[in-house]
């Protein structure tokens, strides 16, 4: 079982890693957009020329146009879920996550299995987006690193408490990551440590050498709610503490 580490420096750790997601989103801003936008600006002043006689060439450049127009329109869109979906606000957490989930699967051709209780959606607002970036940055982990072909997502509710378990059947968890992550700088185990701890939640990783790694979160509907659920059965370690985790 991997211990996600104490607390120490974790919060400048988040800044640095939010300062490096703002640079992203404005690298991307910069090459994406902004060059769509100044190649349609130039298709349109070309097109505000004086009219010519060749209609095909005009339709053309019209029909060339109204494709980076659509295209921008993704990529912005694509931006807006990247910083807040709007599903999340408009429909809750389970259709909010489905649709992520179907998106996922099509771009990595990973299959994905999803089971989810209703009762997730009785968390607050706070909470939903906790389970969605988490559920967010271990997909992508598991895209980027376990060269996996399944994954196994779940959210259960056990007393007062969401339990979220990500399980896949690629590599196991490697246990110099976090030391790599701090090095680095970079959000991912970190900040899905930090989100849970926040609202009173708890994270940890159980990676097995040949069944692959589970992320398991558990997320109460209050914070006082997240001790019901420890016990010490088993030696398994947390981000806020040692107790083991109930099974989800």
């Amino acid at each position: 079982m991997w211990n996600a580490g104490t607390n120490e420096n974790v919060s400048e750790l988040i800044l640095h890693a939010q300062e490096d997601e703002r640079k992203r989103i404005s690298r991307d801003l910069h090459d994406v957009v902004s060059q769509a936008l100044v190649a349609i600006s130039m298709n349109l002043e070309a097109l505000n020329q004086p009219a010519t006689a060749d209609t095909k060439a005009f339709k053309t450049k019209v029909a060339a146009t109204r494709r980076l127009v659509l295209q921008t329109i993704d990529t912005v869109h694509r931006f807006a879920r990247e910083l807040r979906p709007t599903m999340l606000d408009e429909l809750g957490l389970l259709p909010t996550l489905k649709s992520y989930l179907k998106d996922f699967a099509n771009r990595t051709g990973l299959q994905v299995d999803f089971h989810a209780d209703a009762g997730a959606e009785d968390l607050d607002d706070d909470r939903k987006t906790v389970v969605f970036r988490i559920a967010q940055e271990s997909l992508t982990n598991v895209a980027k690193h376990a060269q996996a072909s399944r994954v196994k997502f779940s959210i259960r509710k056990i007393k007062d408490t969401i339990c979220v378990a990500i399980a896949d059947n690629g590599k196991s968890f490697n246990r110099d990551s976090m030391g790599s992550a701090r090095k680095k700088k970079r959000l991912g185990l970190l900040g899905m440590s930090e989100r849970a701890r926040l609202v009173g939640g708890i994270f940890a990783i159980e990676a097995q050498p040949v069944k692959g790694t589970t992320v398991r979160v558990m997320i109460p509907f209050k914070a006082a709610a997240a001790t019901m659920l420890l016990k010490p059965a088993r030696k398994m370690e947390s981000v806020r503490s040692s107790p083991t985790l109930v099974r989800c």
